[in-house]
This record gives structure tokens, C-alpha cells and sequence, in this order.
């Protein structure tokens, strides 16, 4: 029995997507994710294997990557921090990282009753909208309530990802420390795709429903970052600016340290 994860953004959009909604990635992860799923369909034989396909994974130290980089956005008051150019009423499904254990675990259990071949979505069945998300990490981060988001239009969204992509190369490394932009054309493309999940089949064949609420863990997540500013940003994969890296450096606190360097900094 195979149990691979499989991210839910290879899932067809919908207010709620199902295990038996058609596949339909859009950009290069999940499209390896449904090779890798058909690979199994096909070459089976008589091995019985179960497919799960996984939401986005979190802990109380990292989560992934569209979401280390919006938090660190609103941590660091980047002007790209203000604009998003879908709805922001959309968001997608994470999943605990203890809760995804327990699904393997419930699976492996149960793998000579489960149906051959069944795919099972693994996830929080809500999404926190863009907006909502933004305003309660302002409020964890700086204690605002209120972060200001403002709608970009798609074409000039995207436009903008192009020319940063494109322009990265000859920005001088102490200017943008050789960051590559994240946001890329594509996923303009993509702004305005929910993604809640159906998660009966999980209820029905493994008894399983998620213990955690991304809602609730948020407290914990904000805080890793705010207590190791610089830790956070490698566990994250994210790119620290110049007073992340200078204070970790020199012992200091960094939000201290950038008010004193000045906020345009890095």
C-alpha cells in the first residue's frame, strides 16, 4: 500500500473540491504530483495502495511556502504586503502536521478494508480567506487589526511579476540580497482559486478529522517567528532582509535594530 501526499491545488478550484472532482493542476508541482498518481493506476497490478492527497502542511515552526512568504510580507511592512490580485475572500485548506501523522497512521491501519485504489483528501475543510488571514496576522504581528488590502487588476498584476522576474538578474545582491521574486506570473493566473475540501471520505473510511484549526495555531506560528526572527526565516526557506541577518549577527533585537538602521532598509 502506497499513501504519497499529493498537494490539493492538483484539485479543480470549487467552494468545496471532493475526492472525486477531476484533476486539474495548473503549474508544474502538482502536475509531477497527478504523473506520480497515475504512475500508481497504472502500474499497480495487484498491489492495493491508497492515494492521499494532502492540504498545506504547517507545524508550530513552519508552514508553506505561499504562507511563510505572507507572513514574512506583513512582518517586514513590504509594500507588496498591500495588494493581491484575485479575491480576497479565497484561501486554501492547511493541514497540522500531527494531524497528517494521525491520517498515515489511521491508513496503515486500516489498509485491508480500505477500498484499492480510493483517493481520500487530508485537510482542514475550511480556508481562511486573503483578507481575513492578512488582517489576523497584522493583528498577531503588530497588533493592528486592520491591514489594508487592496485589489490589483490581473493584467497589471502580472505584468509587475514579469518585470520583477525579469529584472532580478541585474538588481544589485545589496539591494534585493539576490532574492528571486516569488510571486510569478502563473499564479496571478491562479489568485482567485479556493480551496476548502470535502473531507467526508476521510471521516467515512479513516474516522479521521483534523484536531487543529489553523485559526487557533496561528498565535503559535507568529510567535516562532517573533522570538527567532532569523531562525524562522531559514526553517521557512524565505530570504531574511539586511536587519533580520545584521541582528541575529550582533545579539539585537530586530525590529530595534531596523528602527534605528531606518525602515527602508533591506
Amino acid at each position: 500500500m502506497r499513501a504519497p501526499c499529493s498537494c490539493t491545488r492538483s484539485v479543480a478550484p470549487a467552494s468545496a473540491s471532493t475526492s472525486t472532482q477531476p484533476i486539474e493542476p495548473r503549474w508544474a508541482y502538482p502536475k509531477s504530483k497527478a504523473a506520480a498518481e497515475e504512475v500508481n493506476h497504472v502500474e499497480q497490478k495487484r498491489i492495493p495502495y491508497v492515494i492521499l492527497r494532502l492540504a498545506g502542511v504547517y507545524d508550530e515552526h513552519s508552514t508553506v511556502p505561499t504562507m511563510a512568504e505572507q507572513m514574512a510580507r506583513i512582518y517586514e511592512r513590504d509594500f507588496e504586503s498591500y495588494f493581491y490580485s484575485g479575491s480576497t475572500l479565497v484561501g486554501q485548506s492547511m493541514l497540522h502536521r500531527g494531524d497528517m501523522l494521525e491520517a498515515f497512521r489511521r491508513t496503515v491501519d486500516r489498509r485491508n478494508v480500505l477500498p484499492p485504489g480510493i483517493d481520500i483528501l487530508i485537510g482542514e475543510p475550511d480556508a481562511i480567506g486573503y483578507d481575513a488571514l492578512q488582517d489576523k496576522l497584522s493583528e498577531l504581528i503588530h497588533g493592528e487589526d486592520d491591514w489594508p488590502t487592496l485589489r490589483v487588476p490581473k493584467p497589471l498584476a502580472a505584468a509587475g511579476a514579469w518585470a520583477q522576474s525579469h529584472l532580478e538578474p541585474v538588481i544589485p545582491d545589496a539591494i534585493d540580497r539576490g532574492k528571486p521574486s516569488f510571486i510569478r506570473p502563473f499564479m496571478v493566473a491562479m489568485a482567485d482559486d479556493h480551496y476548502a475540501l470535502d473531507i467526508r471520505r476521510a471521516r467515512d473510511l479513516l474516522g479521521w478529522e483534523p484536531q487543529h484549526r489553523l485559526q487557533e495555531e496561528l498565535p503559535g506560528l507568529v510567535a516562532a517567528l517573533k522570538n527567532d526572527p532569523a531562525g524562522w526565516y531559514k526553517r521557512n526557506g524565505v530570504t531574511p532582509p539586511f536587519w533580520i541577518s545584521k541582528a541575529d549577527e550582533l545579539g539585537r533585537n530586530p525590529e530595534k535594530l531596523r528602527a534605528s538602521c531606518g525602515a527602508d532598509q533591506g
